[in-house]
């Protein structure tokens, strides 16, 4: 089997120079749609812990950036024996493929996790990195989060009702999720008043009397596990709940994966994931 894992690809305009500030100088800003189509529309080169990648574009259809972000390895080989067994430098990839929603303004990925490549959050904010260092992707500054389970949360709330002695919420406010609008209007007022571009709320109870429930709380870990930040519930020392560790995740065969240049395989694979094409 297969892996994908999901992803919110969340965008907030950056911090403006104090001088820009001052001046109130009007900047032209285009949709994070628009902005999210050029940076998946095009190759890009780029390191992950020193290691070479790239991502290269496999357009297929027009709601979902699909492609293939691969990483080289290169070893040393021999020939054959006619040739002495010679050694011989080899190079060689291996691809991870992704999607990316954007209907309805969605900004849900699902970049296929394979142990040779990485994990796919990491490589998807190297590359993001990358982007934000070309003049022409500076207008936004891209986070990536973990879609989680929610169900996981209240399993561990209701596990360790009585023992949990730390709720910790780190939201990512510009791109707050639709649901729960007085949660994010809240989140969103505290991060323009701070001048944030990420809010932390932490609730603390020595005791373990900490109440996971509450209109607030219920509605922080609906953002949070929606890819709209992360969520951490301890009892003492020991995490009982992480949602970078509760990663919602699709799984399907290996026949399934898409190969390079091949279209059709592109749309076998938006409809097992997505339902695109379906009936």
């Amino acid at each position: 089997m297969a892996i994908f894992e999901h992803l919110r690809i969340s965008l907030g305009r950056p911090s403006k120079p104090p001088l820009l500030e001052a001046a109130e100088v009007e900047e032209t800003v285009r949709p994070r749609e628009e902005y999210l189509r050029a940076a998946f529309s095009s190759r890009h080169d780029f390191l992950q812990r020193g290691e070479k990648f790239s991502y290269r574009p496999e357009p297929t259809n027009p709601d979902v950036l699909t492609g293939f972000f691969g990483r080289e390895f290169r070893e040393t080989s021999h020939s054959g024996p006619d040739d002495e067994f010679r050694p011989i430098d080899l190079q060689h990839w291996h691809l991870a493929f992704f999607a990316l929603d954007l209907r309805d303004g969605a900004q849900i990925a699902l970049m296929q996790r394979d142990h040779r490549i990485g994990s796919p959050r990491p490589i998807l904010e190297s590359f993001l990195t990358a982007i934000v260092r070309k003049d022409e992707f500076r207008d936004w500054m891209p986070h990536v989060e973990y879609i989680s389970l929610e169900d996981d949360y209240w399993r561990a709330a209701d596990e360790y009702r009585g023992r949990i002695t730390k709720l910790i919420f780190h939201f990512i406010p510009p791109n707050a999720l639709k649901s729960e609008e007085r949660i994010n209007d809240f989140i969103r007022d505290a991060s323009e008043h701070a001048k944030a571009q990420t809010i932390t709320h932490e609730y603390s109870d020595p005791n373990g009397g900490l109440d996971p429930n509450g209109d607030l709380i219920e509605g922080s870990v609906e953002i949070a596990t929606k890819g709209g930040g992360e969520a951490t519930m301890k009892a003492g020392k020991t995490t009982v709940f992480s949602s970078a560790k509760s990663v919602k995740k699709t799984s399907v065969t290996k026949k399934e994966i898409p190969e390079p240049q091949n279209k059709l395989s592109v749309q076998i694979i938006l409809a097992r994931l997505f339902g695109i094409g379906d009936g």
